[in-house]
C-alpha cells in the first residue's frame, strides 16, 4: 500500500477508534478515498489498494462496514464469488467523521453513475500523488488563488431550475464531479469514460471546460480514463479538435453572422437605447436564421475572444495540454 494524498490524521483516528468494529488504519485510508471520490466499491479494487490476495483481508472489511451498519452490498460482476458484491457505503455517521456528511455519494445513484464512479476510483488509487481537490469550494478556490481565475462564467458550469415555483435557477460549477488532482507537473484533469458511452459526451465536456482550459497560464494535462485502446486514440483527436475548431471557424464568418453576434452582444448587455423596430425585427429574423446549439458556441467564443483581446488577455491556451490515457482494472465487469 502506497500513501495516500493528504488526509487529516483525525479523521483516520476516529475511524480507527470511533465504532464498534474499528476499521484498521489501511481499512480506514481506502474508505476514505472511497467516500471522497465515489461512495461505492468492490473488493478487488481494496486488494489493489491494500496489495493484498483474496482472503481474509478484504472479507474482514466487508464484514466491518456490514456490521457498523456503514454500507450495503449488492451483486455485482460475472467472475467468481468474490466478484459478486459492490459495497456502497452510505451511513452518515462514517461520513460525518470524514468531514463530509452531505456527500452525494451517500445517495442512490443509477448504474450507469456508479459504475463511472467505480472506474473514478480505480483512476485515484492508481495516482495517489496528487491532491485533489474534492468540492465546488475547493476547486472554485484553487483556481482563483493559484490561476487567477476570478470571474466564475469562466468555470465550467450548467445552471439548474430552482425547486420552488419562481425560484431562480443556481449554477453548479464541475457538475461532472471526475478527479481533479494536483500535482507537481501541474493540474490534471480526468474524464471517466463508459463502455457504453460514444465519444458524444466528452465532446460536451470539453466544451463545457473550454473557457477554464484557455484561462490556465500554466502547465496542464488531461487524462482520458477508459479500457477501450481504440476509442481512448479517437478521443484524443475529439479532445484537440473541439478545444481548436472554434479558432478556425471564427476566421471565415460572413457579415451577417457577425452582425447577428454583435446584435447578440448588445442585447445581452442591455444596451438597447438606440434600438428601432427594424433593428428587433432584425434580431428575431437572424436568431432565427443561426439557431441552434453550433452558432450559441460561435457566439460565446467571439463573445469570448472580443472580450479578452479588449482586456489585452491571451486568446489561446499558454501552454498546449498533454493528452493521456489510463486503462482501469474494473472496466473489464462492467463492459
Amino acid at each position: 500500500m502506497r500513501l495516500a494524498m493528504n488526509i487529516p490524521e483525525e479523521h483516520l483516528q476516529l475511524a480507527t477508534t470511533h465504532f464498534d468494529y474499528p476499521y484498521t488504519r489501511r481499512e480506514a485510508i481506502f474508505l476514505w478515498l472511497v467516500t471522497a471520490h465515489s461512495g461505492h466499491f468492490l473488493l478487488r479494487q481494496f486488494r489493489h489498494f491494500a496489495g493484498v490476495k483474496v482472503g481474509k483481508a478484504q472479507q474482514l472489511l466487508g464484514d466491518k462496514i456490514i456490521c457498523n451498519r456503514h454500507g450495503i452490498a449488492y451483486g455485482y460482476g460475472p467472475r467468481g464469488p468474490f466478484e459478486r458484491h459492490r459495497y456502497h457505503v452510505m451511513h452518515r455517521r462514517l461520513y460525518r467523521i470524514f468531514d463530509r456528511e452531505n456527500a452525494n455519494y451517500r445517495k442512490d445513484a443509477y448504474n450507469h453513475l456508479i459504475d463511472i464512479r467505480l472506474l473514478a476510483l480505480d483512476y485515484v488509487i492508481d495516482h495517489q500523488d496528487a491532491d485533489y481537490l474534492l468540492t465546488e469550494a475547493d476547486r472554485i478556490a484553487y483556481f482563483r488563488e493559484h490561476h487567477g481565475v476570478a470571474d466564475p462564467a469562466l468555470l465550467p458550469q450548467r445552471r439548474f431550475a430552482g425547486r420552488r415555483i419562481q425560484a431562480p435557477a443556481s449554477a453548479v460549477y464541475f457538475p461532472d464531479r471526475f478527479p481533479l488532482g494536483v500535482t507537481p507537473e501541474g493540474i490534471v484533469f480526468t474524464y471517466i469514460d463508459h463502455p457504453q458511452d460514444s465519444l458524444a459526451p466528452l465532446r460536451t465536456h470539453v466544451k463545457l471546460h473550454r473557457r477554464l482550459f484557455r484561462a490556465l497560464r500554466s502547465p496542464w494535462s488531461f487524462v482520458f480514463v477508459s479500457g477501450d485502446r481504440y476509442k481512448a486514440r479517437d478521443a484524443e483527436r475529439v479532445f484537440r479538435d473541439t478545444l481548436d475548431y472554434l479558432d478556425g471557424a471564427l476566421a471565415n464568418l460572413d457579415s451577417e453572422l457577425l452582425r447577428h453576434f454583435a446584435i447578440e452582444d448588445r442585447w445581452e448587455r442591455k444596451d438597447v437605447a438606440g434600438f428601432t423596430k427594424d433593428d428587433y425585427a432584425e434580431m428575431g429574423r437572424l436568431r432565427n436564421k443561426f439557431y441552434g446549439p453550433r452558432y450559441r458556441a460561435l457566439y460565446e467564443r467571439w463573445r469570448d475572444r472580443r472580450n479578452a483581446e479588449h482586456a489585452g488577455a491571451p486568446t489561446a491556451p499558454a501552454f498546449p495540454p498533454s493528452f493521456s490515457a489510463y486503462e482501469p482494472p474494473t472496466w473489464r465487469l462492467i463492459r
